[in-house]
């Protein structure tokens, strides 16, 4: 199949996939922080009980949600680049994440950390300046990796355009298992980045450098969708294995080292083929340009930024009532739910200034508007 003129817009257009997946993928992102203070781990505010089935579900999607929302930032913003000349979009796409990340870790992030110090005998006015005695960037880390991504990976949108690449990848990565060794890369990023002790970060940007590929091949795309069943079958069968290795309680087989490696690889092969299957899936399900998916993307940088810091503040006081685990679970999801769509809908969205500040873009026009959307 030759790349013609509808393939060539397959490139440069929207996705409705990736608008849909984007949105869903932050309602995720959203679950797991207001399912945080009940899962056991430490967090900035946790219940006295907690509960071992929630967080055997939360580790699993734990794996594949972050890997997955930085593959769908660097399809969008292939798709961007290929109407704008590299160092403007770098410019623009550093300007609009940027400064929200500012504005964000001066004004969202503080009652954060603030709320952590509970109790403390000072106000949060004469708490403020020592709230940064250590720089925190809490959940908005996830803006910082971008903001590195996209200067990374501008040398990637000159190679990929290579004919030799173009060439490489419609020979490959049209067959399911062309597109599951490609994903053995992010394993092996994964890995290495641990024992290099860089945490995550070199897995992230694999998937984002993922996403810049898949979509600038519109025969690869197209293929994804195509073998849906595959790696429908391969999720299914990668997360079995997941969970048989999860539960038993290996130290009398394995050192610690070595069972830390097999998690990492694990966590990595899941993450892979759960974004197959997800995009997969996607292709035949989000088809269609839908008025109520674009109203959401226009507001999903703000409420982002602004999620976490409403959970922390509502669970600080949710965790106190006299009720057990379920209760207050839906009790802090459908507060936080409401108080931050509010403050989107009421706060940001209605005001220039507030829409700058939070990345929204700058108005109503639909070119604004666009460019507001692949911003996460």
């Amino acid at each position: 199949m030759s790349d013609s003129a509808p393939s060539l817009a397959l490139a440069t257009g929207r996705r409705p996939e990736l608008d849909g997946l984007r949105v869903l993928l932050i309602a995720g992102v959203f679950l797991h922080h207001v399912a945080m203070p009940f899962g056991g781990d430490p967090w900035y505010v946790g219940n006295a009980d907690t509960s071992r089935v929630l967080d055997d579900v939360m580790v699993y999607f734990e794996q594949m949600r972050l890997p997955m929302l930085f593959f769908v930032s660097g399809a969008v913003s292939w798709i961007l680049l290929l109407r704008t000349p590299r160092w403007t979009f770098a410019r623009k796409r550093l300007m609009r994440l940027l400064i929200p990340f500012a504005f964000a870790v001066l004004v969202v992030v503080p009652p954060q950390t603030y709320v952590e110090s509970l109790p403390i005998n000072v106000s949060y006015l004469e708490a403020y300046p020592h709230l940064f005695d250590e720089w925190r960037t809490h959940h908005l880390w996830f803006i910082e990796y971008l903001a590195w991504f996209v200067v990374l990976s501008l040398p990637m949108t000159w190679l990929l355009q290579r004919p030799a690449v173009a060439a490489w990848s419609d020979r490959w990565l049209t067959r399911p298992s062309g597109l599951l060794l490609l994903g053995g890369i992010g394993v092996l990023a994964r890995v290495a980045g641990e024992w290099a002790e860089m945490d995550q970060t070199m897995f992230y940007f694999c998937f984002y450098i993922a996403g810049m590929v898949l979509v600038s091949r519109p025969n690869v795309w197209r293929s994804v969708g195509a073998h849906v069943r595959t790696f429908g079958w391969a999720l299914a069968i990668v997360s079995m294995v997941f969970y048989a290795y999860y539960f038993p309680d290996l130290s009398a087989y394995a050192s610690e080292g070595v069972r830390w490696t097999l998690w990492w690889l694990l966590g990595a092969v899941l993450a892979g083929t759960a974004l197959l299957a997800s995009l997969g899936v996607a292709q035949h399900v989000l088809t269609r340009r839908r008025a109520w998916i674009e109203s959401l993307n226009e507001m999903v940088y703000p409420f982002y930024i602004l999620h976490q810091t409403v959970i922390v503040i509502a669970a600080y006081w949710v965790v106190q009532w006299s009720a057990g685990v379920v209760p207050k679970l839906l009790g802090l999801l459908a507060i936080s739910l409401v108080v931050t769509v509010a403050l989107c809908v009421g706060l940001i969205r209605p005001f220039r200034v507030m829409r700058f500040l939070f990345g929204a873009g700058g108005g109503r026009k639909r070119a604004r508007v666009d460019e507001a959307r692949v911003v996460v």
